[in-house]
């Protein structure tokens, strides 16, 4: 029986499980040509610079905590550097986001993508969530959503400051649906236009966004995309369900071979997942609440009530409790959003002073890293307790004791 060679495009946000599911695929053999995040910028750098793309590999998967892969992110794109030339151009990641009218470039380059793959093409990707329609209508394929819980995949964002960064990129692209253009009404953000990546991203850096607007902009991205993707999609793949469900991970696997896509192996699937608080759960579905006031306001009622269906469907059992572990986690969690509104502060009070005051910029740059710091032992917290259920068995709290031990050292 000949195999299929017709794409498979993998939508989700990031810190979704995406990196594992293509390293999935990539494990498969060479069935698959699998191009991992093909908006990403870091790729407007192949034409110039093709060992530097090259590079993004074992420093990035530790820091972010990727899955570890056994070749580079971005090694089938350098393979083919020759054929992609220079159609990666700026407009492809973020400004066409919603719209790729605007980019006339964005159907060239993914064309390549597809046509020179030396296998199935598999596009694994993060900046896809707002054009899948196009994708769909335009190449073809079979369209796979992953997704996962909110509450823990934006504590996942706060591994580092990228993403956030990245969630302000998104929603400053051209041409917004009416939902992003309420939000960036909203929070009173204005658009940044600029030929430059790293210009771009530097007018992002200095947007002073306390957590609970960080998280607001998170939500509608997440909600946006499961009402948008989730019944556009050929299926969808819950990665929390998949990580503890054995009925629903054969289900998947099934599925996969309906479409024809072989020899991927989803069985050792574990993404983390935290226990969280009264105080945590009020910290989001306050902030839900709101988002879902501003989609009320252009969704009719069918439509958001179908998604908080599946939203409510799919969360993780017992994803609020109490115990003294699971406190010491949510108080890890209230520290470092603590620390995020403060380094927010003096970012934006920074930026309405002299921009030559070295005490001023030096002050803002410590907030922001220490507020870094903080979420990531929050990550770290969240992960930690997340292994000790694993375990089953609660004896096994040595290997927690840290956490107190760093919750005492926060507040030097």
């Amino acid at each position: 029986m000949q195999e299929s060679q017709e794409p498979i495009f993998i939508h989700s946000l990031f810190r979704s499980g995406s990196t594992w599911i293509f390293d999935r695929f990539r494990r498969a053999g060479t069935n698959y040509w699998c191009y991992q995040e093909p908006f990403n910028e870091i790729l407007s750098q192949l034409k110039d610079s093709p060992e530097t793309v090259l590079e993004i590999h074992e420093s990035t998967s530790s820091v972010l905590r990727h899955t570890k892969l056994d070749k580079p992110y971005f090694y089938e794109f350098h393979a083919i550097r020759e054929h992609i030339g220079d159609s990666f151009q700026k407009c492809i990641s973020y400004d066409s986001f919603f719209d790729t009218t605007i980019c006339s470039q964005f159907d060239e380059y993914t064309d390549i993508l597809i046509c020179h793959a030396k296998g199935r093409p598999v596009l694994q990707c993060c900046r896809s969530f707002g054009r899948l329609p196009h994708l769909k209508r335009k190449f073809g394929g079979v369209h796979i959503y992953l997704w996962r819980n909110p509450w823990d995949q934006w504590w996942s964002y706060q591994v580092n400051g990228y993403f956030d960064t990245v969630n302000l990129a998104i929603i400053n692209a051209i041409n917004p649906p009416p939902i992003i253009a309420l939000l960036r009404s909203e929070l009173c953000l204005e658009e940044v236009r600029n030929s430059r990546f790293d210009q771009e991203f530097q007018c992002f850096q200095q947007v002073a966004l306390d957590a609970k607007s960080r998280y607001l902009i998170f939500y509608v991205l997440w909600f946006y995309s499961l009402i948008e993707n989730k019944q556009l999609s050929d299926f969808d793949i819950n990665i929390d369900r998949l990580s503890v469900d054995p009925d629903y991970l054969q289900s998947i696997s099934d599925v996969l071979l309906g479409f024809g896509i072989h020899g991927v192996d989803l069985s050792d699937c574990h993404i983390p997942m935290a226990v969280y608080t009264e105080e945590d759960r009020a910290f989001f579905e306050s902030i839900e609440d709101l988002a879902h006031q501003l989609f009320a306001r252009v969704y009719d009622s069918g439509t958001l009530s179908q998604a908080l269906h599946w939203q409510h469907e799919y969360r993780p059992k017992g994803i609020v409790e109490e115990g003294k572990l699971i406190r010491d986690a949510s108080k890890a969690r209230m520290v470092a959003l603590r620390f995020a509104d403060t380094a927010s502060q003096v970012n934006k009070r920074a930026n309405h002073q002299e921009a030559g005051a070295v005490y001023n910029l030096t002050s803002c740059r410590e907030a922001l890293l220490r507020a870094e710091q903080v979420s990531s032992f929050a990550v770290d917290c969240n992960d930690e307790l997340y292994r000790v259920y694993q375990s089953n068995s609660w004896k096994i709290t040595k290997p927690l004791r840290w956490i107190n031990r760093k919750l005492r050292g926060l507040g030097r």
